[in-house]
């Protein structure tokens, strides 16, 4: 089954019910269904708490999203460089693709 992030797989593993992670975190039980559903995102401090609550790293809850995210900003990053260093010779981002490097 496919979940936008993996709240909802490791509440169920700890026998929690949405509601009673909602309380522990504090807040409303439509929220947990949003977060769980894909809808939102919690801000930095409630993914901490729901974190801390459920026993994983924060990274694991978002693990899905986070690569989605870090290859978007490796492409635009990539993009920035290959515009301001077109020689790549200087360029400051040491992950540049080899591919893209001129050789002199």
């Amino acid at each position: 089954m496919y979940y936008p992030n993996r709240i909802k797989q490791y509440r169920r593993r700890l026998f929690l019910r949405a509601l009673e992670l909602a309380w522990v975190v504090g807040r409303g039980f439509g929220a947990v269904g949003d977060w769980e559903n894909g809808r939102t995102n919690p801000s930095l401090e409630l993914a901490l708490a729901v974190a801390a609550a459920l026993e994983v790293p924060v990274e694991i809850l978002f693990l899905d999203q986070y690569k989605q995210i870090r290859k978007i900003v490796r492409k635009r990053m990539s993009n920035l460089s290959a515009k301001r260093y077109p020689d790549f010779r200087s360029c400051p981002v040491k992950w540049a693709p080899q591919a893209l490097k001129k050789r002199s």
